[in-house]
Order: C-alpha cells, then sequence, then structure tokens
C-alpha cells in the first residue's frame, strides 16, 4: 500500500513538471513572436517624415534663441571694451590733467597722413598694453618703419565682437605711403570729437568735443555734465579706421559735405549714415556706426556706456558731442 501511494505522487510530481515546463515554453515562443513582429514592422514613410517635421521646427525655434543669446553676449563684450577703455581714458586724465587727444598733430584740411599718432595709442600705459606702447616711437611719422610693429598690431580691446570686417585696412591712403602694405590694424572705436568737420577742422569754429586733434580739455571744462557727454563711439568702417592714426582718430556727430561751409555737414545723424566722408578721392563709409542691430555703443565722460538708436534726433546727437553747449536734451535717445 505505502509503494502505491509513493509512485501515485511520483506521477504527479512529473505531471506538475511537465505542465511547468509546457508553459514556460510557451511564453518564451509568444515572446519571441512578439519580438519577431515589432523587429519585422519598423518605421513607415509617413511615420519618418513627420519626426523629421517635428525635428524642423524644433530647430526653427531654437535657432533665433541662439542667435540672439550671441548677439547679447557680443554687445555684453563690445559695452565692456568700452567701459575699459573708459577706465583708461580716466587714469590718462588724472595722470596728465587732461584728456588725450585725438591727435598729435593739428588735422586741417591739408593734412600729412604720416604724422598723426591717436588716443587710442596714447592710453596703451593705462590699459596693461604697456609693451605695446614702448615699441612707438612718437617722435617718427606713424607709419614709419620704426612704428610697423605697433601699426601691424591687433589690439583685441579696441575690437568689437560684433564686427565682421578684416583685421587690416588695404587703403591706399595709407599703403602710397607706409612700409606695412596691407598690414595696418583696424579698431571700432574712435573719439566722437566735434559735432562737425568745421568745427574738427578749427578752420571757423572752435571745436566742441573732448577729445579732438591736439585737444587738451580738462574735466571742469564739460560744463555740459561728464555723464552727458560722448567721448568715444563705435565705427564699423574697414578702411580708414587703422586704431594709430590720428587723421581718422575722432568723428563727428553730423556727416561731411564740402558744399556746406562752414560747417561742412549734413543736416543729419552721422549714425550709420553712408557715406560718412567722401573728399577729393578719400571716402570713408562709414563714422559713428556699428553691426550692433539698431544703434550703437557710445562711452560717456563718466565711464557709463549708453546704446544710441539709429533713429536719434540731430539736435540730442549734437547734444551728446558737446562739452559746454548748454543744450537741453530729450531722453530717451
Amino acid at each position: 500500500m505505502p509503494g502505491k501511494k509513493f509512485a501515485i505522487l511520483q506521477e504527479r510530481e512529473v505531471d506538475r513538471r511537465y505542465a511547468v515546463a509546457a508553459t514556460t515554453t510557451g511564453t518564451d515562443q509568444m515572446a519571441r513572436s512578439i519580438l519577431q513582429a515589432v523587429c519585422r514592422r519598423g518605421f513607415t514613410l509617413v511615420e519618418l517624415l513627420v519626426v523629421i517635421a517635428i525635428i524642423g521646427v524644433l530647430i526653427g525655434l531654437l535657432l533665433p534663441a541662439i542667435q540672439s543669446s550671441r548677439g547679447s553676449a557680443r554687445r555684453v563684450s563690445c559695452a565692456n571694451n568700452l567701459k575699459q577703455i573708459g577706465l583708461a581714458i580716466a587714469n590718462y586724465e588724472i595722470a596728465n590733467r587732461v584728456f588725450p587727444a585725438s591727435s598729435s598733430h593739428d588735422v586741417t584740411v591739408h593734412w600729412d597722413p604720416l604724422e598723426q599718432h591717436s588716443w587710442a595709442s596714447f592710453i596703451l600705459p593705462f590699459l596693461e598694453a604697456g609693451t605695446l606702447f614702448d615699441t612707438v616711437d612718437y617722435e617718427k611719422d606713424l607709419l614709419a618703419p620704426e612704428n610697423v610693429t605697433a601699426v601691424t598690431t591687433v589690439v583685441p580691446i579696441y575690437r568689437c565682437p560684433t564686427y565682421s570686417g578684416p583685421d587690416f585696412s588695404t587703403a591706399d591712403f595709407y599703403n602710397e605711403t607706409g612700409g606695412a602694405a596691407g598690414n595696418y590694424a583696424i579698431g571700432n572705436y574712435v573719439a566722437f570729437g566735434s559735432t562737425d568737420v568745421g568745427h574738427i577742422w578749427a578752420s571757423r569754429f572752435k571745436p566742441d568735443g573732448v577729445i579732438y586733434p591736439k585737444s587738451a580739455v580738462r574735466a571742469a571744462e564739460v560744463t555740459d555734465g561728464l555723464s552727458h557727454t560722448a567721448l568715444i563711439v563705435e565705427s564699423r568702417e574697414q578702411q580708414k579706421r587703422v586704431w594709430m592714426d590720428g587723421i581718422f582718430g575722432a568723428y563727428t556727430a553730423l556727416p561731411y559735405d564740402s558744399g556746406n561751409a562752414p560747417s561742412y555737414a549734413i543736416d543729419v545723424a552721422a549714425l550709420n549714415f553712408a557715406p560718412y566722408y567722401e573728399e577729393r578721392g578719400y571716402h570713408t563709409e562709414y563714422g559713428p556706426s556699428s553691426e550692433h542691430s539698431g544703434g550703437a555703443y557710445h562711452l560717456l565722460g563718466d565711464g557709463g556706456v549708453l546704446f544710441i538708436r539709429d533713429e536719434v534726433s540731430i539736435e540730442n546727437y549734437k547734444a551728446l558731442c558737446t562739452r559746454a553747449g548748454n543744450e537741453i536734451v530729450d531722453a530717451p535717445f
């Protein structure tokens, strides 16, 4: 009897194990069947096109944001350059009791392109660029062989990150008289010298800005207030904008007009106006200007940086330039 019970139990255990094995095998086979079906199915052409379209829309939405972010970063960097330049000019004024001149020599209707050294050269020691300053021989002409090292050096702080032009000027104006053909380094910041060319030349009017040819303006003479007077402005000019050149070291609030003496000015704000200067074969496409959208940065006498829009009125732009005009300026610019 006990032997018979043991046989029955053994038979049941065999049946149970067989059933488990059969169930497991069936599950595996089903899983493999489903997986094989999925693998064989893949993507349809319509699904692929939908995915591509979604990706394209996402890229289209992201690109403007990325470009805007990069543009904002470049503008911040440009403003920071001007703040550093402003600090250097302030330290120059403390050391010398006057603001730097835009040019080491007078600029008249008959100027010598070799003589002029610019404000950007004078403030180098205050920009921690004393080594470059030491290479400049101020007893020699700007384009003399002794000054080739300096005049062919690109100075990063004098370059706006948004500027997309060449690093060097190829203007005949320099190449016909200098010894470093095609390698005169461009700078994108220039003095805001006077309201018009008639004042810059001082042929009839006295210069009314702060930094102009052979100037020696003291801070106390800026009676309009340093926070209301611009010293430096951006320029996108690609040819006559060599950073060491004093002839074009100062621009004016109004563009040049040879037929409108004694101011020699067009009655329009020079900001991003082209052409800025045209006379006897000498061409300057841009005066105060930039490649930023809508305007350009201006360095004020107190070290502040102001973005002036292209729509600025003539009266406000001239007032921003003068040091003692007693104008009433309407904000915003």
